[in-house]
């Protein structure tokens, strides 16, 4: 299941249409221009030879445009930004538009199965070997096991897929993919999420969620491409990014996974296959809906660090709420914890220690407005705070290990993170002065790996 045509998801290169005269608006449009902007949003301009006042009033509420080029109908969901005279023609007027999502449709038949498509992907090397298996390539009734198409999008490298059942869902199966470099942008790695049949649109939601936490990472969607029973595309959606935050900062931080390294801790393919399989399998098939409490958690991750312990803690009350916790915010959070033990449905109790102690004030000032005026600490604290949510939400999912992101150590799942050691690593760290999260989550990265 391969998508070998030239891409749209991705829209790394403009793309212009002269001459279109099939369009939902009843105005001379000499060309349209789609591309993506230096943050990946999508910017369309449509060049208009000559035009009333009505026209203008018309182009400027339009909220979608449809035009058709040779037998591919696109739709395109926008709303007005601004308008210039052409620098080449002066007769000519160029409309702006904000662009949300372009779909593009080849045919009136449904999909049988699709791709998703995610910038923010793995950064270090040693993750990679996620992607376990070895590449195979479909075209048409020919399969190529060793032979890539020159337009794949998926890259060249021999492993860079791994498969996942899930025979309790509607897609039966996931396939996991690196995305070649050539369609990503310079600044960030990609991924595809291939589903092996249609999705409900709760299933697709449930995967990003979870891949989410297992990579430690936002992955931001950008498109989605549509597939027939042979797996012909037959349709491609385009997204910008969500708004709200930097994506190229965003990229550009490290991954804050407590579930990567303990999934790699064995270099053998199977056993890899069998952890990533067991996680997303147990979460997909929990009777509770973690959906929102997980996003919570996710949205921590392209958080301004100022807010990012207020986001995990907001997801925290939220898996508190749904294991039939009320009232989180009016008791002392390691309370919360060791009624957790319960809530699990588990004897064993998540421990807590002198840093998961000390996390208690920090929240505290943060949630009622004081200034943390130290830095170090302020990231320090979103890290371990980080660890603790990650280790109640494994807990749930019956893992019994953790990676502890303050230390580097993989340690049972009820072991607190060990206090010597986080402190000895905090005083290394303070012969730096740090003002950038990503900059100290670096540090600390080298130090601990």
């Amino acid at each position: 299941m391969e998508y070998i045509e030239s891409e749209w998801e991705f829209l790394q290169n403009p793309k212009r249409f002269k001459k279109v005269v099939n369009t939902n608006v009843n105005v001379d449009i000499a060309d349209i221009l789609i591309q993506r902007d230096n943050q990946y949003n999508i910017i369309m301009k449509l060049n208009v030879d000559s035009f009333t006042k009505k026209d203008e009033k018309k182009l400027k509420k339009l909220s979608t445009f449809i035009f058709k080029d040779k037998y591919i109908l696109h739709k395109i969901e926008c709303s007005f930004k601004t308008k210039k005279a052409s620098k080449i023609d002066s007769s000519k007027t160029i409309f702006i538009y904000k662009v949300y999502r372009i779909e593009r449709k080849k045919t009136t038949y449904s999909a049988s199965k699709k791709i998703d498509w995610f910038l923010n992907s793995v950064k270090y090397k040693s993750n990679n070997r996620l992607f376990c298996q070895h590449s195979r390539y479909v075209d048409g009734r020919r399969l190529y096991p060793n032979h890539i198409p020159e337009d794949s999008p998926f890259t060249k490298e021999d492993l860079n897929r791994i498969t996942i059942s899930c025979p309790k869902t509607k897609f039966r199966k996931i396939t996991i993919r690196l995305v070649d470099e050539k369609f990503e942008p310079y600044w960030s790695k990609a991924i595809a999420v291939e589903y092996h049949s249609m999705p409900t649109k709760e299933e697709s939601e449930k995967i990003h969620s979870i891949l989410n936490f297992i990579m430690g990472c936002y992955l931001i969607k950008i498109g989605t491409t549509k597939l027939d029973i042979n797996n012909n595309s037959i349709g491609e959606v385009s997204y910008p990014p969500e708004e709200g935050f930097d994506v190229k900062y965003i990229c550009h931080m490290p991954e804050k996974s407590v579930v990567l390294p303990i999934i790699l801790e064995d270099n053998n393919p199977d056993i890899i296959i069998k952890k990533l399989s067991y996680i997303i399998n147990t979460y997909l098939n929990l009777d509770v809906d973690l959906t929102h409490t997980l996003n919570l958690y996710n949205q921590s991750f392209v958080s301004n660090p100022k807010i990012e312990i207020i986001m995990i803690d907001a997801a925290l009350e939220s898996f508190a709420q749904t294991m039939g916790f009320e009232g989180l915010a009016k008791k002392k959070i390691y309370t919360f914890i060791y009624d957790i033990g319960i809530g699990t449905k588990d004897g064993d109790k998540i421990s807590l220690g002198t840093i998961e102690d000390e996390l208690r004030t920090m929240r505290n000032n943060i949630t009622h407005g004081h200034l943390v005026t130290d830095k170090q600490k302020l990231f320090s604290s979103n890290i371990a705070y980080r660890v603790l949510y990650s280790r109640i939400l494994l807990k749930f999912l019956k893992v019994n290990k953790y990676y502890d992101l303050t230390t580097g150590v993989i340690r049972p799942i009820g072991e607190s993170i060990d206090a010597k050691k986080f402190n000895r690593i905090q005083d290394v760290l303070k012969k730096e002065k740090y003002n950038s999260s990503r900059k100290y989550y670096m540090d600390l990265h080298k130090i601990v790996r």
